[in-house]
């Protein structure tokens, strides 16, 4: 699980999953603009700039949480720009090699 800050950057690691996710293109850069973690499993959820007219969320695990108007992603759809090297690797070992591609990209 990615541990972002607000104000960091991050590349997605896959794209828009259904049209009612925050969107995000597979290996598009965007800056954090602020994180929430689930009280039920931990997971940390990043907003990269939308909005949402959703009252509520619903994390994995079922549990709700208030969206505070915005839209959130589960921040082990994104790699630290920092730390793509570390995601290069995993693409490359997984066999995602257009991910990897992307990421070798961004690494340079």
């Amino acid at each position: 699980m990615n541990k972002f800050k607000v104000g960091d950057k991050a590349v997605a690691l896959v794209g828009q999953v259904h049209p009612n996710a925050q969107p995000r293109t597979k290996g598009k850069i965007y800056d954090v603009i602020d994180i929430m973690f689930c009280s039920g499993d931990g997971h940390q959820m990043i907003n990269v700039g939308y909005s949402s007219k959703h009252k509520e969320l619903i994390c994995t695990c079922g549990r709700k949480h208030p969206t505070n108007g915005l839209m959130w992603t589960d921040s082990k759809h994104f790699a630290k720009v920092d730390d793509v090297e570390e995601a290069l690797e995993e693409a490359v070992a997984t066999e995602d090699y257009e991910l990897a591609v992307m990421l070798r990209d961004i690494n340079k």
